[in-house]
């Protein structure tokens, strides 16, 4: 079941603390710090985020449950969800996804979405 935007936002907030902590830990006194390392912090925070934002988007579309089969047309049984590993522009993420099976054809698929 999906998230409510509230407790959406609370798990963004969560991240996005923990991101800009670590960013504060690594960071060397002000007078020793390089233009570069400051920018390698913000890219570092600012990519964590993304990442961060597309899976919690991701994860709470609400797909629709009944999927035809491309391959005969019948409708496909719904066999719960499956983590699969996937590369954006906003990074590498961990989605989970409708995973769909066809029992005349013998085959699974994960439908586009």
């Amino acid at each position: 079941m999906p998230l409510s935007k509230d407790e959406r936002k609370v798990e963004l907030m969560k991240v996005a603390e923990a991101l800009i902590d670590r960013m504060l830990a690594e960071e060397r006194p002000s007078g020793e710090i390089m233009l570069e390392e400051i920018e390698q912090a913000a890219i570092r925070v600012g990519q964590g985020m993304q990442a961060e934002v597309a899976a919690n988007m991701a994860a709470n579309v609400d797909r629709d449950e009944r999927v035809n089969c491309p391959e005969c047309g019948k409708r496909m049984a719904y066999q719960g969800k499956r983590s699969r590993s996937v590369v954006c522009e906003a990074g590498e993420m961990i989605i989970q996804r409708g995973y769909y099976y066809c029992r005349g054809c013998k085959r699974g698929s994960f439908p586009p979405g």
